[in-house]
């Protein structure tokens, strides 16, 4: 034999095309989620259109099916003529889509973000959803927005209208969390002095103090009456303050505030001459710890422990009774408690 010519058939190139795209809940693979390669040298191609996967949950290296991706002339000398996709491998990696959540909750004295106050998340693809559970952490217990949290043990469930859990992840994401001031109802307690003073120095107690912490209160405010009861709102809350105590007076407010005002204790003291008997009339006491300007009345008999001459305790007082008197109210006095002495 002898070679009398010689040709060559020079096909197309076969390229292929990988890349990653985060879960959006479609079953695309946009070109430019895909990048080329087996070019020859520095040539390039540009790639168009849209290819498809088989699903579109996370997953690594899913098959691309061509559809509608094509290549077009780059630069370098890159000419689409000389390549082609068709028996390529083409994959795409699926990965997580961060989420993001949020919320808002009132002061509890923890650093701990539970995922029930976590109720906003962000990110999600259309109308999926998710649930969220356990707890996270935030770096200080005190109130401040937009708090960081740590994810600690805080994971995602499966929700509604196809959201996956697998296909979104926490981390990545930005997580907040605002803790607001805890609202707080004062209660004051004194007994009657006569005025609608309610100084913050009589507190009785907060209802709502966390995690066994104490404040105190300054200034005062105005009561909405003078006389003896439970529960008087204010008619003026003037310059009633919350103070530090164990706890941070910055991490609460003051909602309201109400007084209680006891009887005032009364005492007495008393004399007569002998007479052979235990009667104490209410004509010999003179009562005492009245409030300025106001007088009671005061009648019966007390009893003393002896006939005989002495000083003694009056230890039966529920013979002598209280009325009325001149700018005085007998509700707003008691004669149990006080120091009752005769002659």
């Amino acid at each position: 034999y002898s070679l009398n010519s010689a040709a060559l058939n020079i096909t197309q190139r076969v390229l292929g095309s990988s890349g990653s795209r985060v879960y959006d809940g479609t079953t695309n693979a946009s070109n430019s989620d895909l990048a080329l390669s087996n070019l020859v040298g520095s040539e390039t191609l540009t790639l168009s259109g849209t290819g498809t996967i088989a699903s579109k949950n996370v997953s690594s290296n899913k098959t691309v099916t061509l559809n509608t991706l094509a290549i077009a002339d780059g630069s370098n000398g890159g000419l689409a003529a000389n390549y082609t996709l068709s028996g390529g491998t083409h994959q795409l990696t699926v990965s997580q889509r961060p989420v993001n959540v949020s919320g808002t909750r009132l002061y509890n004295a923890l650093a701990t973000a539970v995922a029930s106050d976590l109720s906003t998340m962000t990110n999600l693809v259309g109308s999926e959803t998710l649930t969220l559970s356990s707890n996270g952490t935030i770096a200080s217990k005190d109130v401040g927005s937009n708090k960081t949290v740590t994810i600690g043990s805080l994971s995602l469930g499966n929700g509604s209208n196809g959201g996956l859990a697998a296909n979104y992840t926490l981390t990545g994401g930005t997580h907040r969390l605002t803790v607001n001031q805890r609202p707080l109802n004062a209660t004051l307690a004194r007994q009657y002095d006569g005025t609608t003073t309610a100084a913050g120095s009589t507190l009785s107690s907060f209802d709502a103090l966390q995690g066994g912490e104490t404040l105190t209160m300054t200034g005062s405010g105005t009561a909405a009456s003078a006389n003896v009861a439970n529960g008087i709102a204010m008619s003026s809350n003037g310059t009633l303050a919350l103070a530090d105590g164990t706890g941070l007076a910055s991490n609460y407010s003051l909602n309201s505030t109400v007084i209680n005002i006891a009887q005032r204790v009364l005492n007495s003291s008393g004399s007569k001459t002998y007479d052979a008997n235990t009667d104490a009339l209410a004509g010999a006491i003179t009562l005492s710890n009245l409030v300025s300007g106001e007088a009671l009345n005061h009648s019966g008999t007390a009893t003393i422990s002896s006939a005989n001459a002495g000083s003694y305790t009056i230890t039966n007082l529920s013979g002598i009774s209280i009325a009325d008197g001149s700018g005085g109210t007998a509700s707003n006095y008691t004669l149990t408690g006080g120091t009752h002495n005769f002659t």
